[in-house]
């Protein structure tokens, strides 16, 4: 029963929302293709390197980052 449940309230387009952030996902890659994403969306990478145990590291988004999810949440608006 609660295989049913979850399978019939999954989102079905999860896939394609994360796609600009996480195009692992998509394409079954491994999750150090994101790196690159991550440092462009987020402010975990100072000085251009991955690395969130700096204690210069920061998990907001960055500029970018905002107006990345800006997109998806208007596009998932929009289009539900």
């Amino acid at each position: 029963m609660v295989g049913s449940v979850k399978s019939s309230h999954a989102p079905r387009s999860a896939g394609r929302q994360c796609a600009p952030v996480s195009s692992s996902i998509v394409i079954g890659a491994p999750e150090t293709v994101d790196l690159p994403t991550i440092c462009a969306f987020t402010a975990m990478c100072p000085g251009g390197t991955f690395n969130p145990t700096s204690p210069l590291a920061d998990i907001h988004p960055t500029t970018l980052g905002y107006g990345v999810m800006a997109g998806v949440v208007g596009v998932d608006f929009f289009t539900h």
